[in-house]
């Protein structure tokens, strides 16, 4: 049996709600929206999304749902079972966090690093672009800047963003090596990446120069994609929260609520970039709900739950679903898999 899923969510007062819909068969997940069951039976929801649902059936009547509220590993779940005609809305919560959590379309993005060449640039942003085009996720590809130019032409008219991988916190001027912002935006950027881990432990930039930079690239236009997270040793002492703590405080200082509606953190341990490891479901679940409550103490739980956070250690296609699939995990910042067009394009399938 095919199932159809509706969700509607809580936009404000005077404001309509935005439905989305989803055709799955049964026991498949959904977007962000881990769901089983069958009409006449119980049916088993997660998530941690605020608005309403209503399931029935894409080839048969329409099926009515009463709730009744559950829960299970920390998230409040309603337990739903098929009486008939007609829909019950059900409104949801994070019990872990406490924060309602809106409508987040999940954003994957592809940090090419120091990798291609003119040729290969050109190539792989073509095919990510014709392999992206009907894409549920927002995409964005972070290619080195030699190729912003070709990979922008090679991206067409496709929806997938350009983004640059770093930026200097001053105009143009006596910068040797540098790159301003007013030269990205030139070259068709839209999105700046800012604290990558890379960039802190290998180049050694502090905490305080990646909250010049996100502040810097936000002033320019720029949406931003925030990188915390990790080191082995620091997760061995047990210091992952702590760390990503200080790294978010630092990196947003001075940074609006409002301008947060052009933020996305990315949580990217650094024990699982480049290593083939990868934190579990749970684990990395427990992160972002732990980075998404920072957020509600800096700002307040609406821009907390209405920030994006990416995946950023090692996610592959062979576990971007399950990793997505957590309430949390609103997209993935891949690197090794993000030079590979069909991975990449798996990943981003993924996401919705």
């Amino acid at each position: 049996m095919l199932y159809q899923l509706s969700y509607g969510l809580r936009l404000g007062p005077g404001r309509n709600p935005e439905r989305r819909n989803y055709k799955r068969r049964a026991g498949r997940r959904v977007g962000q929206w881990a769901w089983r069951g069958r009409v006449g039976r119980a049916a088993e929801w997660s998530g941690g999304r605020s608005g309403w649902l209503s399931v029935r059936a894409a080839e048969g009547p329409q099926a009515k749902f009463d709730r009744a509220d559950s829960t299970l590993a920390g998230w409040a779940l309603p337990l739903i079972e098929a009486k008939g005609s007609g829909a019950e809305h059900c409104p949801w919560h994070s019990s872990e966090t406490g924060i309602d959590m809106a409508e987040r379309r999940a954003f994957v993005g592809g940090n090419w690093k120091m990798n291609t060449n003119s040729g290969s640039a050109r190539e792989l942003a073509a095919a990510v672009a014709a392999a992206c085009a009907d894409a549920a996720a927002e995409v964005a590809v972070f290619p080195p800047f030699p190729y912003l130019l070709t990979v922008r032409e090679a991206l067409g008219s496709a929806a997938v963003k350009l983004g640059a991988q770093d930026m200097w916190i001053e105009g143009d001027g006596a910068y040797t090596g540098e790159v301003s912002a007013a030269m990205l935006a030139d070259c068709g950027v839209s999105v700046v990446l800012c604290g990558h881990s890379e960039r802190r432990h290998v180049i050694g930039e502090s905490d305080e120069l990646v909250g010049k930079k996100v502040r810097a690239s936000l002033a320019a236009g720029f949406d931003v994609i925030l990188a915390s997270g990790e080191t082995l040793d620091q997760r061995e002492v047990g210091e992952t929260d702590a760390v990503n703590a200080r790294q978010l405080r630092a990196g947003l200082e001075g940074v609006s609520a409002a301008e947060m509606a052009r933020v996305t953190i990315a949580y990217e341990p650094v024990w699982a970039i480049g290593t083939g490891k990868t934190a579990s479901p749970a684990d990395a679940q427990d992160a972002h709900a732990k980075i998404r409550s920072v957020l509600a103490d800096l700002y307040s739980s609406d821009v907390a739950g209405a920030t994006r956070i990416q995946y950023g250690g090692s996610m592959k296609p062979g576990n971007a679903g399950e990793l997505m699939a957590q309430p949390d995990i609103d997209g993935g910042l891949s690197g090794g898999a993000a030079l590979k067009a069909e991975d990449f394009a798996a990943i981003v399938a993924a996401g919705g």
